[in-house]
């Protein structure tokens, strides 16, 4: 149900062969309830595959919804979901981090 939905993931396989969709949640949940915004938490899951021992390409792309009530970007003048071009050019919203090894 997108309606409740805070945030979506989106990794490429340096991320997701390391980490589960679960515990990928975990971290960003955590990350969020620390005060942290989506760059910390891309951040955060980057630095967990490293840890586990990734050697593939790393990156990272975590998207705030800013219709759910408990994100940071709720009360901003949205109310409805924002187009794909305004997210992406938002960096409040939708933030990426990518290394490579």
């Amino acid at each position: 149900d997108w309606d409740e939905d805070e945030f979506v993931i989106l990794g490429s396989d340096g991320i997701w062969d390391m980490i589960s969709d679960k515990d990928a949640v975990k971290v960003v949940q955590q990350c969020f309830k620390s005060g942290g915004d989506e760059q910390k938490a891309a951040q955060m899951l980057i630095t967990k595959a490293l840890e586990k021992g990734t050697h593939d390409d790393r990156t990272a792309l975590v998207v705030r919804f800013g219709w759910c009530k408990g994100s940071a970007a709720y009360g901003r003048g949205r109310k409805t979901p924002a187009a794909a071009s305004e997210a992406a050019a938002a960096p409040a919203d939708a933030t990426a981090a990518s290394t490579t090894g």
